[in-house]
């Protein structure tokens, strides 16, 4: 038998389209987000996560909900770095500086 699919948002900010096709919405406090994520997804065993935006990935979410045993869709930390800085790609992969001017 189908588990029935409950989908549940961590939102920074406010998005009326995507309450209204949600089950439940979890504010995200950016000061703490790895632990307030984290806390929450331990108490509900969701199946799969999906991470976005990147400020999130920024933060670590899905580092944390990985080592918490969740499969995760979104960036790690090292991957969100090619996404979020050119000097560290430069320094990281100088043979593609080029087509990464300043």
């Amino acid at each position: 038998q189908a588990k029935d699919t409950e989908i549940v948002l961590f939102l920074l900010g406010k998005n009326q389209a995507l309450s209204e096709i949600v089950d439940k919405i979890y504010p995200i406090d950016l000061a703490n987000v790895q632990t307030s994520i984290v806390k929450v997804i331990r108490s509900i065993q969701p199946d799969v996560a999906l991470v976005g935006p990147d400020k999130l990935s920024i933060a670590g979410v899905p580092d944390a909900l990985r080592a918490c045993g969740i499969p995760t869709v979104g960036a790690d930390t090292q991957q969100i770095r090619v996404e979020t800085s050119k000097a560290w790609l430069r320094r990281t992969a100088p043979h593609l500086a080029p087509f990464y001017p300043p």
